[in-house]
């Protein structure tokens, strides 16, 4: 609203127009405390279902039978197809209803899939793949991704299994779908008609579901205000701006 535009209505025209102008920004201010609010909220949230994948993977990863099965096949074991049975069997019992998005999976230090509880996946040479690779050395979190494999989107927790005597026996590794971090962003709770969540990657690319837009998810490019500010300085926001969509919004972000 520019100066010379309310200079030029009455006085009581110049009231009412500072007032709504007053009300609208105060109206603004709220919307966007409750949206950050909100935003740390479902950050809190998706921290606390990594914080549990982790748990999960570390709690299967120093399993005494998962490392006493590996070391007898590492010294070439004559009943191998037992023991890897064995392992297999181990593992489906360790998914229940809260893990029917997930696959747990052993892959030897040659890089191939040995045991896993998709047996689809047994044999498959993972010597290349960023998982593995890096989960000879420590716990890695594999950032969200399309797998070659099961065509499907998610992200991986690998890490190294080890001997008593602190030899590498292989790459043990979860497997997590979407289907958890696709719920909490689908939460619209205080978010209205047209409010949404979504999250981005690093690269600033979509990679939970739209509640505007279909077929985003690592086709979309977000470059909006918030997520060049995230990737520039690691700085939260919230205000006016442009989405992904080029719409104007009103929105909040966090890292």
């Amino acid at each position: 609203m520019s100066c010379s535009w309310q200079y030029r209505l009455s006085g009581y025209q110049s009231l009412g127009a500072l007032a709504y102008l007053a009300g609208r920004l105060i109206l603004q201010d709220q919307i966007l405390r409750d949206f950050q609010s909100i935003g740390r909220s479902r950050e809190s949230t998706v921290a606390l279902l990594l914080d549990k994948s982790q748990l999960r993977f570390s709690l299967l990863a120093k399993s005494n039978l998962i490392r006493e099965t590996m070391q007898k096949l590492s010294q070439d074991d004559p009943d191998s197809q037992r023991l890897l049975d064995g392992l297999t069997a181990y593992m489906r019992e360790r998914l229940d209803d809260t893990s029917k998005d997930m696959e747990y999976f052993i892959v030897d230090i040659s890089g191939k899939i040995i045991a896993s509880t998709d047996e689809k996946h047994v044999g498959i040479d993972r010597s290349k793949d960023e998982y593995f690779l890096e989960g000879k050395n420590g716990v890695h979190i594999k950032d969200v991704y399309l797998s070659d494999i099961t065509d499907k989107i998610g992200f991986v927790i690998s890490g190294p299994l080890y001997s008593d005597t602190k030899e590498l026996l292989g790459v043990f590794g979860i497997r997590y779908g979407m289907d958890a971090l696709n719920a909490i962003t689908a939460d619209r709770v205080g978010l209205g008609k047209s409010g949404e969540i979504y999250i981005v990657n690093k690269n600033g690319i979509i990679i939970t579901e739209s509640r505007h837009e279909t077929n985003v998810i690592f086709k979309q490019k977000c470059e909006s205000m918030p997520v060049r500010l995230w990737q520039a300085q690691s700085k939260e926001t919230a205000g006016l701006y442009s989405d992904y969509r080029g719409q104007v919004v009103l929105g909040a972000s966090m890292g």
